[in-house]
């Protein structure tokens, strides 16, 4: 149908550039539509949970705004994480949309994706400038471990 960025069930709602995507515990579907996180419920329910995800770190030369929010995951509580590329950090986005900075890469890295298992957050992030990866761990009592 036409793009637009409406809420609303089945072919009520609008879309316009639709990135990344995941599904959650309950069955939804959470989808990057530009900056904007939305939610497509089970039956066909799309709603916003929230806008303006996407920033660029001072030190982010290289990333273009298309690339700046790459992976996105949820945990069993209903939480979505989305990776934002170009601001260097992953934000955490609860079940009533609160958004918050859930943590924060260091140059030169940046995160690109991550999941949630047994409480601990697992964060994927990539050094462009030589095509470096590495996976840092968060665990439960909030201590950060770089993966070998």
């Amino acid at each position: 149908g036409p793009t637009g960025d409406t809420d609303g069930k089945g072919a009520a709602a609008r879309f316009t550039r639709l990135g990344r995507m995941t599904a959650g515990p309950d069955g939804s579907l959470y989808v990057l539509n530009e900056d904007r996180l939305r939610k497509v419920a089970p039956d066909g329910t799309v709603t916003t949970l929230a806008r303006g995800l996407a920033e660029k770190s001072s030190t982010m030369l290289e990333a273009q705004p298309l690339h700046y929010l790459m992976g996105l995951w949820t945990d069993g509580s209903g939480n979505v994480y989305v990776a934002n590329y170009g601001g260097r950090q992953v934000k955490k986005v609860g079940r009533d949309g609160r958004v918050t900075v859930f943590l924060r890469a260091h140059f030169p890295y940046s995160p690109t994706g991550g999941t949630v298992w047994r409480g601990s957050a697992y964060v994927l992030e990539y050094m462009d400038a030589v095509a470096r990866a590495r996976v840092r761990r968060l665990s439960p009592d909030g201590t950060i471990t770089t993966l070998p």
